[in-house]
């Protein structure tokens, strides 16, 4: 499409950027309660829309890998002629189960556990918890009767959505 076609048009180029991309990452553009604009990850995709109109736009991962998007929903005004860029960063997310345990092989049950997120998850009755890590990840942050310890995290392969880590040892407790 030539510079001066584009121009008389009115929407947003979509763009979800992410560093090392499964060949089937894909998402949504979700506009209001429209069904949705397929976009590839690293593909700019030019998605027309009525001028005039303020849009909630939102992504929808439809990929069988889950990813940590900062900022899902983005708001923009068209206007006759006005093109929108909107760019989302994605990073692929790991899921992690596992048990955490005392350096003596005790289940730590109720045990806050930081994510890169910065949000606590908890671990259960049993010390059994769920958390989801991005690349790099090589320990957590848990916080137990005003107590921090680290949770090393084992290598693990990127082909799988999930990894079973079993019994994880809580170290370098601290007050």
């Amino acid at each position: 499409m030539s510079g001066n076609a584009l121009t008389r048009k009115t929407g947003v180029i979509a763009n979800i950027h992410i560093k090392e991309p499964d060949a089937h990452a894909s998402f949504h553009l979700m506009t209001h309660h429209n069904p949705g604009f397929p976009i590839q990850a690293n593909q700019p995709v030019f998605v027309s829309l009525a001028p005039y109109h303020t849009y909630i736009t939102d992504l929808k991962n439809t990929s069988n890998r889950a990813y940590f998007i900062k900022k899902h929903s983005k708001k923009v005004t068209l206007y006759p002629g006005n093109i929108q860029w909107l760019d989302w960063y994605a990073v692929p997310k790991h899921i992690m189960i596992g048990q955490l345990v005392n350096p003596k092989g005790s289940p730590l049950a109720y045990v806050q556990i930081k994510d890169q997120t910065n949000h606590f998850i908890s671990t259960d009755q049993y010390g059994y918890f769920q958390v989801e890590v991005d690349r790099g990840t090589k320990q957590l942050r848990a916080h137990t009767h005003g107590k921090v310890c680290i949770l090393k995290l084992p290598s693990f392969s990127w082909k799988n959505t999930f990894t079973y880590i079993g019994k994880t040892k809580c170290l370098s407790l601290s007050s």
